[in-house]
């Protein structure tokens, strides 16, 4: 089960799986936290986010909890592509999802895509 952690952002649960929780419960739509493998590899070409050339899902998942929009889904991979492609990075990124934490009142799209941001920052800052 995915938990929020309000005092803990950024969190190495094992190797490269990290959980990030966003925001404030607040029941209107504050709060986003994300269950993800994310790492590094030494092939530039290796941008592995779960996405298709459309920018869509590549293929469909089963996440942890709760039927998860996938509106949700696309904001988390929205997230990571943006930042992979901001960064000038020496080396390839392997994302992926494995669960969201998703509430229909105390959740929303932008929440999701900013944790997305933050951890993928975290782990491209940490390989600096």
């Amino acid at each position: 089960m995915i938990k929020f952690d309000p005092n803990n952002r950024i969190n190495n649960i094992k190797g490269d799986i990290y959980c990030v929780s966003i925001g404030k419960q607040t029941n209107c739509g504050g709060i986003a936290c994300v269950l993800a493998s994310i790492s590094t590899t030494s092939d530039l070409n290796s941008n592995k986010i779960g996405l298709d050339s459309l920018g869509n899902i590549s293929n469909s998942h089963t996440l942890f909890g709760n039927d998860i929009p996938i509106e949700i889904q696309n904001a988390v991979f929205e997230g990571v592509h943006e930042t992979i492609n901001e960064s000038l990075l020496s080396y390839g990124i392997v994302f992926k999802l494995i669960g969201i934490l998703y509430h229909p009142v105390d959740s929303n799209i932008n929440m999701h895509k900013i944790a997305a941001i933050a951890l993928t920052k975290s782990v491209i800052e940490n390989n600096a």
